[in-house]
């Protein structure tokens, strides 16, 4: 079973998720597939009720009894945070709190900073690319309305946020003096007050999801056309090259009258050979090593490892002279699980990693070879993933492997400016904490 809990601003929602293996039994009863998954005792309240529900009423356990897992996503704050906390503590399974990030599931955020979306946006998102894989519009009606692009290749693009139509309703009563709050009727030509207010809200919400709409259509058809524009200009190029370019001046127009005449050629003896001249000591760059060692980088993370990074840093005191510097590296190795074959073994799997500590894992739902996969991370070198896999090892992950895939992976290096010879010993001695990263000077670029 798995316990799924949506915080939203305005009310509380949950939902036991059947796995294949405890629910198997009952689906095939009902003469569903075994594949299939079913939602059950699913629930909503509003947050003044979830907060006031007394402490012998666990409104989580009234139905089941201890979950496999706990996914919740909380954007009502820090007050709901504590709540979930307390109610979810009786329950063995840790949960997992939902997160923007850069990527998960197949879809990238362009977000400027990943971690700031909204957790129910982002799962809406990853929810909309496991069940299309085309470009779609998500939409997200609630106490706010969201409206977000994603695209053919998961692309997250960008979207809007305005107040949902309850929202609306409320703002036009609490700062009119005569203007009513209770819910009318849609109408195309209202004719009182409540009908004239309710029009207007729904039209707002169709109309931002209609100009989000066009908004993402253009945006795809540029995108189209550059790429044909692309092509297009490479095929007229290639054309060019091959059949009206001229000969370029440097191709000899007579090369056979320029050979080597074997006729002159001598052969000498090692004796007869000049003395060859001593090779110039090269100068010791002092002044550029100096300069160098002044500032170091540690590197590459992930924006998820990142911040483990700065922590282990912290003792050190840097205090404005650490920084960041975002890359994008090509992955050329990944550890990961074999396909699993469907949805439910993946899931399995996930779980079994977390029972071994593991959370840094995504199960890759693009179809190809690695359909259902389980990916346990991406590296720049082999060494470096052989090292994440000797570490998952000790936990006692054994299906885990490594091969080659290429992939663009965003990282950050950790930059220190102000090196002198001692920093950098402490530098490196925290370097050799985690596996598979790299102290060196600060890259030009």
């Amino acid at each position: 079973m798995i316990l799924a809990i949506d915080a939203g601003n305005s009310r509380v929602k949950w939902g036991w998720l059947e796995t294949a293996t405890e629910g198997r039994g009952r689906l095939e009863h009902d003469g569903a597939g075994s594949d299939e998954l079913r939602w059950s005792s699913i629930a909503t309240v509003s947050l003044i009720e979830f907060a006031a529900s007394s402490d012998h009423l666990n409104p989580f356990s009234v139905t089941h009894e201890a979950p496999e897992s706990i996914v919740i996503s909380n954007v009502a704050g820090d007050g709901a945070h504590q709540l979930l906390v307390n109610w979810t503590s009786i329950f063995d399974a840790e949960p997992l709190w939902l997160r923007g990030e850069a990527e998960r599931c197949g879809v990238r955020s362009r977000y400027e900073r990943p971690e700031q979306l909204g957790p129910d946006r982002w799962a809406a998102l990853v929810a909309a690319r496991g069940l299309h894989s085309g470009p779609c519009l998500v939409v997200n009606a609630g106490t706010a309305t969201t409206v977000d692009m994603l695209a053919a290749d998961g692309t997250f693009l960008g979207g809007a946020i305005l107040p949902g139509v309850e929202l609306m309703r409320f703002v036009l009563h609490e700062h009119t003096g005569r203007l009513p709050i209770q819910e009318g009727n849609y109408r195309d030509a209202p004719r009182n007050t409540v009908d004239a207010i309710e029009t207007g809200c729904r039209h707002a919400q169709a109309g931002a999801i209609e100009r989000m709409y066009r908004a993402f259509r253009e945006l795809e058809s540029t995108m189209r056309a550059l790429f044909l524009f692309f092509v297009l200009a490479n095929v007229v190029f290639f054309a060019w090259a091959r059949y009206i370019a001229p000969a370029e001046a440097t191709i000899d127009a007579a090369p056979l009258s320029r050979q080597i005449d074997p006729g002159k050629l001598k052969i000498l003896a090692p004796g007869e050979l000049p003395a060859a001249l001593p090779k110039p000591a090269p100068a010791t760059p002092v002044a550029a090593t100096a300069a160098a060692a002044a500032c170091m980088e540690w590197g590459s993370f992930t924006l998820v490892d990142a911040p483990k990074a700065e922590k282990a840093l912290e003792p050190l005191a840097l205090g404005g002279r650490l920084g960041r510097r975002r890359t994008e590296e090509t992955a050329g190795w990944w550890v990961f699980i074999p396909p699993q074959g469907n949805r439910q073994a993946a899931l399995k799997k996930a779980s079994e990693l977390k029972a071994f500590g593991v959370d840094d894992y995504f199960v890759v739902v693009e179809e190809g070879p690695f359909h259902w996969a389980v990916s346990l991370g991406v590296f720049r070198t082999e060494e470096a993933a052989q090292a994440r896999l000797l570490a998952l090892r000790t936990q006692g992950v054994r299906s885990a492997q490594i091969g080659p895939r290429e992939t663009v992976v965003p990282k950050v290096w950790l930059q220190v400016k102000g090196v002198d010879a001692a920093l950098e010993g402490r530098l490196k001695e925290v370097a050799r904490q985690i596996d598979g990263s790299e102290l060196k000077n600060c890259s030009e670029k």
